[in-house]
């Protein structure tokens, strides 16, 4: 389906390259957000989540051959991921852009349940949900490992996100509690490793550990190297949330809606 892909820039999303949006694009998000599970899909505006998860997904799906295109050539489709109340799939679907003014072969028509006749009429065959996790052990912080802090980073370049009660503090002293934070956040994922909660971030695995700076909650995130584990920066809860939905729902305690 890369065939479909217009231009060659691979910093615009693939969705927007395959198709033609349409200017009734938002309102398709909330008709999607209207069929599947009730959600929290507005973090920081509204319906931004749900808007960066398609996109996502949708990037996913072509990487793993997961955009179907029907015998006919006529209509493609995707699955989302997402479902309804009573756990039918549900799917975005594209037909034949009939807009000459645009590139795309691909117009977006709009996301149907597995069951809905116009879907049907189209698909006697529809791809499943992409695959998170090459390796079943991938889903799973491996507390084995040793993990290797970039505090530079983490204290330095995210200044702007800690606390204002650790901003006032000198730079060593500083260092010492986020330090500890993470130590002591690894001593608890020892006893639960279920609390860390992996990802996708551009095509890798992931893992975002909860951390606690002076009574507020904060995500570590963590990327595998070679073996071993570096923690590279600390998000805020809302930044986490919304980096970990791009392809699943946190199961956690910590990280979830309500907690933001």
């Amino acid at each position: 389906m890369d065939k479909y892909l217009v231009g060659y820039d691979d910093k615009q999303p693939k969705l927007r390259r395959f198709a033609n949006l349409g200017n009734s694009f938002n309102a398709k998000l909330r008709d999607l957000i209207a069929l599947a599970e009730p959600e929290k899909w507005s973090i920081l505006k509204t319906n931004d989540l749900i808007y960066n998860y398609i996109f996502s997904v949708f990037d996913l799906a072509m990487s793993q051959n997961l955009v179907f295109e029907n015998e006919k050539k006529d209509a493609a489709v995707f699955n989302t991921g997402l479902m309804t109340l009573n756990g039918q799939d549900i799917y975005g679907m594209f037909l034949v852009n009939g807009d000459r003014s645009t590139e795309q072969h691909w117009y977006f028509n709009g996301f149907y349940k597995d069951s809905d006749r116009f879907l049907m009429n189209y698909f006697s065959k529809l791809p499943m949900f992409i695959t998170m996790f090459a390796e079943p052990s991938d889903a799973y912080y491996d507390c084995d490992l040793e993990l290797r802090k970039e505090l530079d980073h983490i204290i330095d370049d995210n200044y702007e996100r800690l606390p204002d009660k650790l901003k006032s503090l000198d730079e060593n002293t500083l260092r010492l509690i986020v330090n500890g934070a993470i130590d002591v956040s690894l001593k608890k994922i020892k006893r639960n490793n279920r609390m860390v909660v992996p990802q996708l971030y551009y095509g890798n695995i992931t893992y975002l550990l909860p951390i606690d700076l002076f009574g507020e909650k904060f995500a570590l995130a963590v990327e595998k190297i070679n073996n071993q584990y570096r923690a590279n920066t600390i998000l805020t809860l809302e930044m986490a949330y919304m980096q970990a939905r791009l392809v699943m729902k946190p199961e956690s305690d910590w990280l979830t809606p309500q907690s933001l």
